[in-house]
């Protein structure tokens, strides 16, 4: 089941970024969106190995929880990103950049504080299942946010240079 709901979920962010003008269509961009976010879930769960902590059924859940954050963060700051590119299109790019990030990371840091602090208040739970639980979903929302910031912050930046030459994708494939 988790795959398809993660198939779902890569069509829909695809799609939903769809545009009509290719220049401002960021399809690719909302794919690496859900790679990064993807990326992070898989370093948290090798680093919660490394670190021995074993894993439960339950704690199987967390991939697609902590997907949907990172998804949710991307679009914010997709969103932000096309919102201060229509605003300024003669503003150099490193100001751009910086400015969706003024804006958008901020409320993306503060909600991944208000997740985190709940899981953390799961992990005194009395049921050792349900820490092992809050402990994935913990070190899985800081790392999702990181991988955010700083990966997808890049794929922005490139998709942002591209966008100014006049290409319609980063990568090579002419569509």
């Amino acid at each position: 089941l988790l795959p398809i709901l993660v198939i779902a979920l890569i069509l829909f962010c695809t799609i939903s970024t769809i545009r009509r003008d290719r220049a401002l269509s960021k399809s690719i961009l909302a794919l690496c969106g859900v790679i990064s976010a993807g990326c992070a879930v898989i370093t948290s769960f090798g680093l919660l190995s490394i670190c021995g902590v074993r894993l439960v059924q339950i704690a199987l859940i967390t991939p697609f929880l902590v997907l949907s954050i990172g998804i949710d963060d991307m679009f914010l700051m997709l969103a932000t990103w096309n919102r201060i590119v229509a605003q300024n299109k003669s503003v150099p790019l490193v100001i751009l950049l910086q400015k969706t990030y003024e804006q958008s990371v901020c409320s993306i840091l503060l909600t991944t504080i208000d997740n985190v602090l709940v899981f953390i208040v799961g992990t005194i739970s009395i049921f050792p299942i349900m820490r092992i639980f809050c402990i994935y979903c913990v070190v899985s929302l800081i790392v999702v946010f990181i991988f955010q910031a700083t990966l997808f912050g890049a794929c922005i930046t490139l998709d942002g240079v591209k966008q100014f030459t006049g290409e319609s994708s980063f990568i090579c494939i002419p569509f």
